[in-house]
């Protein structure tokens, strides 16, 4: 086996360990947690569904099968390191409950073509080699901000871009389709069907989910008021909770967005043609991110959705919406966080233990060295917090533009903050690979070229699925390549409690 450590969560907050241990509070906003009992005893309670199975691309499954659902925008390249992280904890996931209960479970990515927000997926984040700096390769979306199901990449630099992964890894597979068309979620598919089709993997459009449940888009722009109560309900209880509320739920427009004159647009309160123009051109509508989930659990036999932190919390704020709206919500499931050990720091520390020791070190910093940068915009992030507290404590009208300004403080001052990591001609050696712009590494950097560094992608693949441990509360795991470092046999599996894995 593959040497590695285990720590405690670097991604996942220290909420999901209390949600795991049974913090009532949580469980109430999250569901059960997701152990291995719950899950197979959560099966039980999931409708049949007719006819879902030919929206999958990738192997047939059977009718009467049940989904561990994975999902992300179509990013550029494949998008980071936590997209195959999801993706691996789904396949482990439905390996484990199809062992458990002897029925048809599968993995399934959705890629999530109703998305329009096309500044979050016209990049893609490497490490230059030759240099050992960061590299963002970037490709324009034309028309931008239409959903993703009617736009395309720019021809031109979607070439610049192909060209530039191949010199990385010339065994890249490509990312332009034969014919020399660029749909946005065409190369992506092809790139986890090719590593993760042959380990079960299927994958399925969002867009071609939605376009089966207009039914439910009329219900949110009929009922708008009951489902703003339900997120209202959900952003107390996560306030109390002491968690980050993702979504504005005193916003009055409906949770559902039209495209037109290509662009995506979320409609205004009061619209009294919308039922109309649904009902005459529904490929148009999609849900909004909080309408979503339902709209899957109505389609599909969904027993299980991996996340991360983000997902779960806004997952959680609109959990009750399933009831409102008459959809089994599925069990939350957090997805596999993880560093690997690129291979010029496991070739220059000697061996597989003295490469994971190098690294902990790095991950791990001595208590009370701070890094400046992080620590001002970490300051920063604390003051327009007690901004938004000063002027809602005022005047509580004014709280969805306090968090809105917000957003756009922290944003635009962590953008500022990561730029020299851009800039820079220095390379950063081992710790820019290890903590990419000080942040995770598997929420930063690209999957795809190093899934094809040797070739074989399916390889890879197995490997971060060896890494998942299923129904068990999230952990990080710190892990060399499946390649032997220096020609030597792999250790055994170091697997560390977050107690002892300190170096």
């Amino acid at each position: 086996m593959t040497a590695q450590v285990r720590l405690s969560p670097r991604v996942h907050g220290a909420w999901t360990q209390r949600w795991y241990a049974g913090d009532a509070a949580l469980s109430r906003l999250f569901g059960e947690p997701p152990t291995l009992d719950a899950l197979v005893e959560h099966a039980a309670s999931i409708p049949p569904r007719s006819g879902w199975t030919d929206l999958l691309r990738g192997e047939p499954a059977p009718e009467d099968a049940l989904i561990v659902l994975a999902g992300q925008q179509p990013v550029l390249g494949g998008g980071a390191l936590l997209v195959a992280h999801k993706i691996a904890t789904a396949v482990a996931l439905a390996d484990e409950m199809a062992r458990r209960m002897k029925r048809a479970v599968v993995p399934v990515f959705l890629l999530a073509t109703q998305d329009h927000d096309s500044d979050e997926i016209d990049h893609l984040d490497l490490i230059e080699p030759t240099k050992g700096t960061l590299l963002r390769l970037r490709c324009p979306i034309q028309p931008p901000h239409e959903m993703f199901a009617r736009a395309s990449w720019d021809g031109v630099g979607l070439q610049r871009v192909e060209c530039t992964l191949k010199r990385l890894c010339t065994s890249f597979p490509g990312l332009i389709e034969d014919g020399g068309t660029h749909p946005i979620a065409g190369h992506v598919e092809r790139l986890v069907l090719r590593a993760f089709g042959p380990l079960g993997l299927r994958v399925v459009d969002a867009a071609q989910v939605g376009s089966r449940a207009p039914a439910l888009l009329g219900q949110a722009l009929r009922r708008p008021s009951d489902l703003r109560d339900v997120l209202e309900a959900g952003d107390r209880a996560l306030t109390q909770a002491g968690l980050r509320v993702p979504l504005d739920a005193f916003d009055v427009r409906p949770l559902v967005l039209e495209s037109r004159a290509g662009r995506r647009h979320r409609l205004t309160p009061n619209d009294t043609d919308a039922l109309a123009r649904l009902a005459s051109h529904p490929d148009d509508f999609s849900p909004h991110a909080a309408l979503r989930p339902i709209v899957q659990a109505s389609v599909l036999p969904v027993v299980a959705q991996v996340c991360g932190p983000s997902e779960i919390l806004y997952l959680g704020q609109a959990r009750a919406l399933h009831e409102l709206l008459g959809a089994a919500p599925p069990l939350l499931v957090p997805r596999l966080e993880a560093t690997y050990v690129p291979p010029p720091d496991a070739r220059a520390a000697g061996s597989p233990e003295s490469a994971l020791r190098a690294a902990l070190r790095l991950l791990q910093p001595p208590e009370g060295i701070d890094d400046p940068t992080r620590s001002a915009l970490g300051a920063l992030e604390r003051a327009a917090e007690s901004l938004v507290d000063a002027v809602t404590s005022s005047d509580p009208g004014l709280l969805r533009r306090a968090r809105r300004l917000r957003r756009l403080i922290v944003g635009r001052a962590r953008r500022l903050a990561e730029a020299p990591s851009f800039h820079s001609a220095l390379g950063r050696g081992a710790r820019d690979r290890l903590l990419p712009r000080g942040r995770p590494q598997d929420a930063v950097l690209g999957w795809a070229t190093e899934a094809w560094r040797h070739d074989d992608p399916v390889g890879w693949a197995r490997h971060v699925v060896s890494l998942c441990r299923p129904g068990t509360p999230p952990e990080h795991v710190v892990h060399l390549f499946p390649d032997p470092v220096a020609n030597e046999p792999p250790m055994p599996d170091a697997d560390a409690s977050p107690s002892s894995a300190a170096p």
